[in-house]
């Protein structure tokens, strides 16, 4: 049974809430079958096809692998070191539950070296064909299905922060809803919920008393 490992994340950009990286392991025989049934990057997708898509991919996965990254986290360093060690340990996780039966390695990168990606999984002792690229979750039906796993959970858990701290708008610093929050809930409070990415340029704008400074390029 030759078995491929697809890993994406969802919420890097955002201002709010944690990011989500995900890895799904699919039998290879089961790609085109996905592919068939409508399998593709989450953001083709409306919030009703991803949940059937979530479904499905939960039905046909041999396992899935969701690792949270809190803002707090994400403010102490750089985020592509961050994202790299969370590939790496899904990965690590893989090989230990599959072993010599994950044959193939597909990582989406958002804006990472793809060198520095495959010598890292190198390193971890996997032999197989890694495929590190950019859109990755649009070419391959696993980086895909990763990417619907990496999407449902991070919109479950802003759908939980609206719980608490109201409507927020999308979390990103494009939305004025967003903007307008953070603005208000500074202006009220006098400082910003542990949900907001303190080192986001959007807080030093906002709320200049609350922003972390830190490196953005990976060395």
């Amino acid at each position: 049974m030759s078995l491929v490992l697809g890993i994406d994340e969802a919420g890097k950009g955002p201002v709010i809430g944690s990011m989500f990286v995900a890895g799904v392991v699919i039998r290879k025989e089961n790609i085109a079958y996905l592919k068939k049934l409508g399998i593709k990057d989450s953001k083709l997708l409306s919030k009703h096809m991803r949940n059937v898509m979530y479904n499905i991919v939960k039905s046909y996965a041999e396992k899935i692998y969701v690792r949270e990254v809190k803002p707090d986290i994400i403010d102490k360093t750089n985020i592509n070191n961050i994202l790299l060690n969370e590939f790496l340990e899904i990965i690590r996780a893989a090989l230990n539950d599959f072993g010599i039966r994950l044959e193939s390695i597909f990582i989406d990168l958002p804006s990472m070296s793809p060198s520095k990606v495959k010598q890292a999984v190198i390193m971890l002792g996997f032999k197989g064909d890694i495929i590190a690229e950019h859109f990755a979750d649009r070419k391959y039906v696993v980086v895909s299905a990763a990417s619907i796993v990496a999407k449902t959970y991070r919109e479950r858990h802003i759908s939980e922060l609206k719980k608490m701290y109201g409507d927020f708008g999308s979390g990103y610093p494009s939305d004025p809803k967003t903007i307008s929050w953070i603005k208000n809930f500074y202006s009220r409070e006098g400082h910003l919920p542990p949900i907001v990415r303190k080192s986001w340029k959007t807080v030093k704008e906002l709320a200049p008393t609350e922003y972390i400074e830190k490196k953005r390029k990976a060395r």
